[in-house]
This record gives C-alpha cells, structure tokens and sequence, in this order.
C-alpha cells in the first residue's frame, strides 16, 4: 500500500524550490555587496535582475493563443444577438422598461 500523500510531496517540493530560489537570491545579493571592482558589482546585480526576471516571468499567466480568442469571439458573435434580444423584450415588459429607464 502507498503511504506517500501526493499533496504532502507537492507542497515539500514547493518549499524546496522556494528555499533554492531565496537562497540564490540571498547569494547573488551577497556577491553584489562584496563585489570589488565596479565591473564585479554589475555582474553581480544582472545576475539578481536574472533571477528575479526568470522568477516574475515563471509567475505571469499564459498568453491567450489565437485559437481561443477566435473561439471566444464565436461564442460572442452566435450569443449576443440572443442576448440584445432578450434585452429587447424585456424593455417592451412595462416592469423592466420602467427599470431600464430609470437608471438613464
């Protein structure tokens, strides 16, 4: 029988890498403030705008692909006549359409 508890091992594995991250980050912040040379100094800083870039890239959701937008934009183009008419018709409703025009 397994044991192990799937959610357990996934949440470990995400302090690990968080620990592997802060700890990188923590030694190339380091390296900038015992860099010598100005030119040790800069090579230190792009190695932490590096990391922090790699990290803030990892953390930004997926673009939409073409596929979904043309998808979205069917189901935009066959449900908004329905919904302008249900508009409509509830406009002609004297309850909605007092509704609808006292908000103008």
């Amino acid at each position: 029988m397994d044991t192990t508890d799937p959610v357990q091992d996934t949440m470990q594995l995400a302090i690990n890498e968080k620990r592997v991250k802060v700890e990188s980050v923590k030694a190339a912040i380091t390296d900038v403030e015992n860099a010598v040379t100005e030119e040790e100094r800069r090579a230190a800083l792009e190695a932490v705008r590096t990391i922090v870039a790699s990290e803030l890239t990892r953390r930004q959701p997926p673009k939409p692909t073409p596929e979904v937008s043309s998808s979205v934009q069917r189901l935009v183009d066959k449900d908004l006549p329905l919904i302008e008419e249900d508009y409509k018709n509830d406009v002609k409703e004297p309850k909605f359409a007092a509704l609808v025009h006292s908000k103008k």
